[in-house]
């Protein structure tokens, strides 16, 4: 039997939250047909909280929950829990979210109407767990209209840097096999997702808040950057992720105002890699002309900083 829709999940020591998680899953209004769950050692009861509620919900024949050898890290984890999935359409699922009951109903709606949407992302609600929470930054936040409208991203300097996480995304799979190439292991599967669909011109949001996205102190994607070793690391896997969609650009034709604007990033990036890691403090002038290069303006100055502060 074709299947039409799968979940790939990445757990990791989420036996706080992901029995929550699954039962939001599972009580969709437009049921998926599949769910991956690929665990990645945790070392508390994760594995069996997920084996507990497969066997009471009768599932065994559509959830399956595969148990790494070793520890792969969250990016090669999701990686490979995409993969496994055999369905048209693939949700990316965090442990420890919980998603609104027509999630699925309301994003399979837009990816079948229109095939030119590569990868489809929502708008959420904070759910906030904990005191020390990281915080939604203002423009994220005002981005979600939360409306029902569907808006398509094109690339640009807007569009460049992720504003949309994984637990959002519903990718095509025909899709994700085509971007494959342009993948390699490190690089985190919604920064890849989100890049690379703008490279083929597919990127698009459903701006309906369905997913309660659970913020607390062991978010990864929202742990500070300023440690110099975390900082030199981030820079580096931007630099790289730049030169593959550069590869992604041009292999899809892109134009040449959007490869210019790659191009500009890959040299913004090596400036700002050289400046922290080898303390060209000279950089900083020629860095003026990229700042519309950077994520956040705060990071041209602290970028230095931390370079100044490592140089003691």
């Amino acid at each position: 039997m074709e299947i039409k829709s799968s979940v790939a999940i990445a757990s990791y020591n989420g036996s706080d939250y992901i029995q929550e998680q699954l039962q939001s899953i599972y009580e969709q209004t437009v049921q998926v047909e599949e769910v991956i769950i690929c665990d990645d050692g945790s070392s508390d009861d994760t594995c069996e909280i997920v084996k507990r509620f497969i066997e009471q919900k009768g599932l065994s024949d559509s959830w399956k929950l595969v148990v790494n050898d070793n520890n792969l890290g969250y990016a090669d984890n999701f990686h490979k829990a995409m993969m496994l999935c055999s369905g048209e359409y693939i949700f990316v699922c965090d442990q420890d979210d919980v998603w609104e009951p027509d999630k699925v109903e309301a994003m399979l709606g837009v990816m079948q109407k229109d095939n030119g949407v590569k990868l489809l992302c929502s708008d959420f609600t904070p759910l906030v767990s904990s005191s020390d929470a990281p915080s939604i930054k203002r423009e994220v936040s005002r981005s979600m209209r939360n409306d029902g409208s569907v808006e398509q991203y094109h690339l640009n300097k807007r569009t460049m840097y992720l504003s949309r996480l994984g637990c959002l995304m519903c990718v095509r799979r025909s899709f994700l096999h085509e971007a494959d190439k342009f993948w390699y292991s490190g690089w985190a599967h919604d920064e890849y997702l989100w890049r690379t669909a703008l490279c083929f011109d597919g990127l698009y949001i459903l701006h309906r808040r369905l997913v309660k996205r659970r913020l607390h102190s062991s978010n990864v994607s929202m742990r500070p950057k300023h440690k110099i070793d975390v900082r030199i690391k981030y820079l580096q896997d931007l630099l790289k992720s730049d030169e593959n969609i550069l590869r992604c650009a041009i292999s899809n034709n892109m134009n040449e105002m959007a490869i210019s604007r790659i191009k500009k990033n890959i040299r913004a990036a090596q400036l700002r890699l050289d400046l922290v890691k080898d303390h060209k403090i000279s950089n900083m002038l020629r860095l003026v002309f990229y700042l519309d290069c950077y994520h956040s303006k705060r990071a041209y100055i602290t970028e230095p900083l931390i370079m100044i502060k490592n140089s003691k």
